[in-house]
């Protein structure tokens, strides 16, 4: 039995119809017998119809819900996982990490973009989602335990590993943007916590700093942990000798906060060949204007407007501050908007700390410290990322936001069926970013095998 299509030209116009149709032999000639005109039928319930026909093993479902087993979260998972395949953080694990340790790892990851929690709701968490089908890890490896002994394992590679990382970004730094932030424990933390100025809030809780240069494309290219009290202007000669020697720099431009400045610190910048731009504090800007009697007529002028200058330095108004900087030769606008680009170290310390949730911190070796802050960083570069992605293409908006975006992905499911005897896994086809996968991300249509093909770890 099968589908037949009739078709017949009357006065230029073709007509068509049609038929399920049975054939049967007579003798030496086959027969047709027109069983039923489907007419009504949409096309697509046509193919199918004639798809069933011809398979002698296909079973008439009434009701699918019989045969449902249980659904996963998809969308968000296998997302991220393509994403960090893109930017090649997978492959750089890869290289340096066991295959248990390179899938615990990356459920560390994930887990801080889409559901924060302890390392033990972590893995109970991405028990449930569709990640199993995307890893060898047998059900026993999922544990809270094995996850801390992935992270030791990130941590006896960690030079390579964050070498690596920091190498992502794309060439040598031209600019550092640099800047500190606290991140406070609960209970006492680690030796080097203390208590000190506390940019959460926190003065009644111990504290590290975090400090975070990224270059000139807002990708991290250094970080570090210091002490909770440590005055952040002492932190400045550790970046400096850190990149010019992971890089091999001969020159970049040091961009830093008023907390930076100082005649130690430039002198420790220009000593390294490094330019500098860096803001200064409210009491220098005033001796400033007093000291070197600057013009009052300056401040009439459009800025930014250089105000003073010597033969090595000069100083750059932008509105509510002023700009110290060596680069004698650069444009006061060119000041201004690099000097702005310390905007992305604040962006990366609001993700870090509203949708990363990387305090407080429950961890209490050294080690296990550094590492979750740098896990933390890893998954803050992704999200930037996908921002980034998202913006450039005109997604993002007043009504469109990052929170969206993933609360969207994560309506897309993946369902288990159990039909004939065999396990069937079908993507939910309804998929509201459909477009915007594939216009901003080049990810085509969920589609469940295809995905484990390419995303798979």
């Amino acid at each position: 039995m099968f589908v037949k299509r009739c078709a017949r030209v009357y006065k230029g116009k073709v007509y068509e119809s049609f038929w399920l149709v049975s054939a049967y032999r007579k003798g030496n000639t086959i027969k047709y017998k027109y069983i039923a005109n489907i007419d009504n039928l949409s096309p697509i319930m046509r193919s199918n119809l004639n798809k069933v026909l011809q398979n002698s093993s296909s079973i008439v479902l009434e009701d699918l819900s019989e045969f449902f087993i249980r659904g996963y979260d998809y969308g968000e998972i296998v997302f991220f996982l393509y994403i960090m395949h893109k930017l090649g953080i997978i492959n750089l694990l890869k290289e340096k990490l066991s295959k248990r340790a390179l899938s615990l790892i990356v459920v560390v990851l994930l887990n801080r973009v889409l559901n924060p929690c302890s390392k033990l709701e972590t893995v109970e968490w991405i028990k449930h989602t569709s990640f199993p089908f995307f890893t060898e890890l047998s059900p026993e490896e999922y544990s809270a335990n094995n996850v801390y002994s992935a992270m030791d394992e990130v941590y006896e590679n960690r030079e390579k590993i964050m070498d690596g990382f920091y190498k992502l970004g794309g060439g040598v730094p031209v600019f550092l943007l640099y800047d500190i932030t606290s991140i406070y424990f609960e209970g006492e933390g680690i030796k080097i916590a203390k208590r000190g100025h506390s940019r959460d809030h926190r003065g009644d809780r111990p504290q590290v700093l975090l400090g975070v240069a990224l270059n000139e494309r807002g990708f991290p290219v250094y970080f570090d942990i210091f002490s909770g009290n440590v005055p952040d202007k002492e932190t400045v000669g550790d970046v400096i000798e850190d990149v010019k020697k992971r890089f091999g720099i001969k020159k970049a431009i040091f961009v830093g906060d008023r907390g930076m400045i100082s005649m130690d610190n430039i002198g420790k910048v220009s000593g390294k060949e490094f330019g500098y731009i860096m803001a200064i504090k409210h009491r220098e800007a005033r001796e400033l204007l007093k000291d070197k009697k600057v013009e009052p007529s300056l401040f009439d002028k459009q800025i930014p407007v250089t105000i003073y200058q010597e033969e090595k330095k000069k100083y750059v108004l932008c509105g509510y501050y002023i700009l110290e900087t060596g680069e004698v030769d650069m444009k006061e606008e060119e000041v201004e908007k690099h000097y702005k680009g310390l905007q992305q170290v604040e962006r990366c310390f609001r993700d870090l700390k509203e949708l990363l949730e990387i305090r407080p911190i429950y961890h209490w070796a050294d080690r296990r410290v550094k590492l979750h802050i740098f896990l933390c960083l890893i998954s803050q570069v992704i999200l930037s990322y996908v921002r980034k992605e998202l913006k450039e293409k005109g997604w993002l908006g007043r009504n469109n936001t990052l929170e969206k975006f993933i609360t969207l992905l994560t309506g897309v499911k993946l369902g288990k069926f159990l039909i004939g005897g065999k396990g069937i896994m079908e993507v939910q086809k309804d998929n509201p970013l459909e477009k915007v996968l594939s216009s901003v991300f080049q990810v085509s249509s969920f589609n469940y095998e295809q995905d484990r093909a390419s995303c798979s770890i």
